[in-house]
């Protein structure tokens, strides 16, 4: 193991204040070291053929009772129907991180917790479809932040979101899932930004069944089925901002919007359907689409 057993107390688990800076982004240092408070040092085997979920889980509660972050060391991890808690920040080190897909699940899950972070981790499905439908599965969870991540391999979606909010994904690549890179179901308050999408068999963003208050800004999305879609206004989903986003090479349709949404600043080329779609037949209330650049479409 590369981690120092001085630091191992309490069955395993120790508390690594300086840490926090060696594994993580110095934004989590900062916030994870404010008032005093250390990290969690999860003593994972990199490269262990055996299942290290209960390992990761144990780790996982000891934190929430201490209220303190959760670091993981770099190397690949066998994990899966790991639960997240209320207050659980989980952070990788970045680019070295990768929890892979047991046969059990979604990677990591949670359901009605609140303040969760993830940052620094790569969650790899192996090209299994996970029964939770998505690598990371979140319920009626709210206050969510996943950044600087990648998810990818999963033979269903990448990420779900259902109910709960708000939630943000920020600096995140999403790559090679035949469903949704990311599902929006029925959740509040949702930021999507500065993230990459390729390789997605369906809709790169997918905003659904009264999912309201979505911002999709700044982000990259190359070769997937569909680019935006903030779709289901018979099911309440509305409210939505489109902004600078570059989409292309599409198999589908570029941006798919239907009510109280402003589309502005993007780029949509190579959509073999069309462009930008606002709204089919009686399903479409006050669409703005000003300043898009629409090229090498079906329909513009």
């Amino acid at each position: 193991m590369d981690i120092d057993r001085r630091l191992m107390v309490g069955g395993g688990l120790g508390l690594v204040g300086g840490a926090i800076a060696a594994i993580a982004g110095p934004r989590d240092a900062a916030a994870a070291a404010g008032n005093g408070k250390t990290a969690l040092l999860v003593p994972l085997e990199p490269g262990r053929a055996e299942d290290q979920s209960g390992i990761l889980q144990s780790a996982i509660d000891r934190a929430a009772e201490l209220g303190v972050p959760v670091t993981l060391p770099g190397g690949r991890f066998l994990v899966g129907g790991v639960m997240l808690r209320t207050g659980t920040a989980l952070m990788g080190a970045h680019g070295r991180t990768t929890l892979v897909a047991t046969e059990g699940g979604a990677v990591l899950s949670a359901t009605d917790a609140d303040r969760i972070l993830i940052t620094g981790l790569a969650l790899d499905g192996g090209g299994q479809a996970p029964p939770a439908g998505a690598l990371l599965s979140l319920v009626g969870c709210k206050h969510v932040v996943v950044r600087d991540c990648e998810i990818g391999g999963s033979a269903a979606d990448g990420i779900v979101i259902d109910g709960g909010g708000p939630f943000h994904m920020a600096h995140c690549r999403t790559v090679d899932c035949t469903g949704a890179g990311l599902r929006l179901s029925g959740a509040a308050g949702c930021q999507v930004t500065a993230s990459t999408f390729a390789g997605i068999g369906g809709v790169a963003v997918l905003a659904e069944r009264g999912t309201q208050g979505a911002v999709v800004s700044q982000n990259r999305i190359d070769g997937t089925g569909g680019g935006i879609a903030v779709t289901g206004f018979s099911e309440g989903t509305r409210l939505a901002v489109v902004q600078g986003n570059l989409v292309r090479n599409l198999t589908g349709i570029g941006i798919s919007i239907e009510a109280d949404a402003c589309v502005t600043g993007n780029v949509v080329e190579g959509a073999s359907l069309a462009g930008i779609l606002a709204g089919r037949q009686e399903w479409k209330r006050d669409v703005s689409i000003i300043g898009n650049l629409v090229r090498d479409c079906g329909v513009g």
